[in-house]
């Protein structure tokens, strides 16, 4: 009797990371010098009419995006006392810029949030409102996947929580329950696609009995074949499939790789689920508010302790990621390195 052999399972050996890379030095200062490119007016009108809007507001989307670059220059000599209000306005105008091009309006003047103090600086909190800017931009970038923020309350923790760049650093917030896993994709040309995933403090049997309420989006999509491994339904026998999945239904490392590590959002009790900008966006804005009104909750931050290293880790993520994530709304994943 011959025994029959199974066919070898062919690899691709490809980040599936769509997008332009642009190899000029120190990533963070080109991605910086890249939005300054981005917000003269000839490219901000080109952007403009590509998505179909009017560029009556393009010298105010410019203004601001200029004034954003001379806020994250100020930040460069400030402590975690002052750098938190500078970022955060900084940040402010770009979100700004790109939802006065990109969507035709900005959300008017207000912020969109709310600022709760509480003694506790991972406690303090942000409340969101009908209207403002950070409405807008949960209008504008809301996905099917995330649900309606009306009036929700973020903690700071809560928001730490969403962003995949501090995950290493949830412990020292507290964080048990992370809103991110990270998922390493097993792609083939002849044999199914299998995302693994890796969330905190999910085991192998949490994941085997919960992964439907924890990722809803994928239920209809994938079946689960043992340990913390989803196989998609549909194969995908394509670089270009594959790579569109990923960039369609998870979130990118922001930095190119040649085995990146890809991100997918967890539906748990804890917090209500954020586009992805919009937690840096919202953390800064508790932080800047602390550091405007009540400067002495940032005390322990100027001191050697693990919440002084998560606040500048959390400021220097925002310095780095926030370019980067508002480059994406303009022009699709672009990667600095």
């Amino acid at each position: 009797m011959i025994k029959q052999i199974s066919p070898i399972r062919v690899p691709f050996f490809q980040s599936f990371q769509g997008g332009r890379t642009y190899r000029k030095g120190d990533p963070d200062i080109a991605a910086w010098k890249f939005i300054r490119r981005v917000g003269t007016l000839d490219n901000l009108q080109a952007i403009a009419k590509r998505y179909g809007n009017q560029t009556e507001g393009i010298e105010v989307a410019s203004l601001r995006i200029n004034q954003a670059i001379e806020l994250h220059e100020a930040a460069k000599n400030t402590s975690s006392l002052t750098r938190p209000l500078l970022l955060y306005y900084s940040a402010l105008n770009l979100v700004r810029s790109v939802l006065l091009v990109r969507f035709g309006d900005m959300g008017g003047l207000a912020h969109g949030l709310r600022y709760k103090s509480d003694d506790d600086l991972l406690e303090c909190s942000a409340i969101t409102q009908k209207s403002g800017t950070f409405s807008k931009l949960l209008e504008c970038t809301l996905e099917p996947r995330t649900k309606n923020t009306t009036t929700e309350i973020f903690t700071l923790k809560n928001l730490i929580a969403q962003i995949p760049e501090l995950r290493h650093e949830y412990p020292l917030a507290g964080i048990t329950e992370s809103n991110i896993a990270e998922v390493h994709i097993e792609a083939f040309a002849n044999a199914p696609t299998v995302l693994n995933y890796f969330i905190p403090n999910i085991d192998n049997n949490q994941f085997e009995s919960n992964w439907k309420e924890l990722l809803p989006w994928m239920a209809d999509r994938c079946v689960h074949t043992g340990d913390k491994k989803l196989t998609l339904k549909q194969p995908l026998h394509s670089a270009e499939e594959l790579q569109e999945f990923c960039n369609r239904n998870l979130w990118r490392d922001l930095w190119p790789r040649n085995n990146p590590i890809w991100f997918d959002q967890v539906n748990n009790s804890e917090t209500k689920l954020l586009p992805r900008v919009a937690p840096y966006l919202a953390g800064l804005f508790i932080l800047s508010n602390v550091s405007r009104y009540e400067p002495e909750i940032l005390a322990p931050t100027v001191s050697p302790t693990n919440l002084s290293y998560l606040i500048e880790s959390f400021l220097d993520c925002s310095e780095r990621s926030i370019p980067l994530l508002v480059i994406e709304l303009l022009e699709g994943p672009t990667y600095f390195e």
